[in-house]
């Protein structure tokens, strides 16, 4: 086969993919939830149906929602400003988003990384614990939990089947992102993956999968078995943590990367991992974001405010936060206030007069927030 075709043929493979990304950019995908009549638009961000269903929606399965596809190639900006007002939310993926719109956009990154960095000993960071771990730490002696280490890849296929994929449907439904056995067996060839083995006697209750790097620990995969609620309220995930600390501590390592959570303040799983030393990293920056154009005289906007603190990045790529409520109503923002750089509040009513604090902010959501001054700065 001649080089001339290799050439013709790569040509044509990139022509294809850049067309399919083109109409994907421009495909527009109208969700609604008919039993609450809540509804937003996503425009060439394909990923965010399930994920703002459940977050912005509070809507657990697909089944619940209606979805109209549209192709969307022209007057894109108009488009999707009708959409906000009339459901209070519009979203773009970071390729699709038109120049003309961004800025009015809120960055909201699909997921943000907690850290926990390590003090000198396991007795100064139990020492600086708060009460619920502290609980947590003697529940999970009261009850027996032991860990154990191998790296046996050859168990990612029991490990898939009874614990990992039960246990991530049980937690986040349709939301959650569950890894094959395969891709877990993967991790085993670089030499550095293992697993982290929870027992209560001679039975494995709890698993998780992590990695020997030179900066850290890191946490890939979790689940305990077959995702038993019963298990869950016993602390079988405490001990996952516990244990993954204490292992950091035996190999030396500065940190612990717990891993992804929502980029909201109030959500659970972002608490839990804050309650163990998990902090923010600003200069972290390894998921993709999702462009928000928020009307929030919409009363769908206002309330998806109203239950999240949503984590967002200024235009210098410092953490920022939108939120209903003040830093001191919040119970994560004591640990994660040295990773903010400003805290804005929603207003009831909006406030044409500038404000250079807000300057941060798409233009759009200025008239709506205060800026609030963080505690303990200045």
């Amino acid at each position: 086969m001649s080089p001339a075709f290799h050439v013709l043929g790569r040509l044509r493979a990139n022509l294809g993919l850049q067309l399919y990304r083109w109409r994907a950019d421009h495909m527009r995908r109208e969700v609604s939830h008919p039993a609450t009549g809540t509804a937003f638009s996503t425009f060439g961000a394909p990923d965010a149906t399930i994920a703002l269903a459940r977050y912005h929606m509070g809507v657990e399965h697909l089944e619940e929602l209606r979805v109209k596809t549209r192709w969307n190639p022209l007057g894109t900006v108009a488009a999707a400003r009708r959409q906000a007002r009339r459901h209070g939310l519009a979203v773009f993926s970071e390729r699709s988003a038109p120049a003309a719109l961004r800025p009015d956009l809120l960055p909201v990154e699909s997921y943000v990384d907690l850290d926990i960095p390590l003090p000198g000993s396991l007795r100064e960071f139990k020492s600086a614990l708060g009460t619920s771990a502290a609980s947590d730490i003697s529940r999970i002696r009261r009850l027996g939990y032991r860990v154990e280490f191998d790296r046996d890849a050859g168990w990612s296929e029991r490990f898939h089947a009874h614990y990992h994929e039960p246990s991530i449907q049980f937690q986040h439904g349709d939301d959650g992102f569950v890894s094959s056995a395969a891709e877990m067996a993967r991790f085993f060839t670089g030499g550095r993956a293992e697993w982290l083995r929870v027992y209560q006697g001679d039975i494995c209750v709890a698993a998780m999968l992590g990695e020997a790097e030179a900066r850290g620990y890191r946490l890939h995969r979790l689940g305990w078995l077959e995702g038993s609620p019963t298990l869950r309220s016993q602390g079988v995930v405490a001990a996952l943590y516990w244990f993954s600390i204490q292992r950091t501590f035996d190999l030396g390592l500065p940190r612990l990367h717990l891993g992804g959570v929502k980029p909201d303040l109030e959500d659970g799983l972002f608490f839990f991992k804050t309650k163990w030393g998990g902090r923010l990293d600003p200069a972290n920056r390894r998921f993709s974001a999702r462009l928000l154009l928020l009307d929030p005289s919409h009363p769908a906007a206002r309330a998806f405010i109203g239950r999240h603190s949503l984590i967002s990045r200024d235009p210098a790529g410092r953490h920022i936060v939108l939120s209903s409520r003040l830093p001191a109503e919040v119970g994560t923002f004591a640990a994660q206030a040295s990773a903010l750089s400003a805290w804005f509040r929603l207003r009831e009513a909006p406030d044409p007069v500038p404000d250079s604090a807000k300057a941060v902010l798409p233009g759009t959501l200025r008239p709506w927030f205060d800026a609030v001054a963080l505690p303990g700065a200045g």
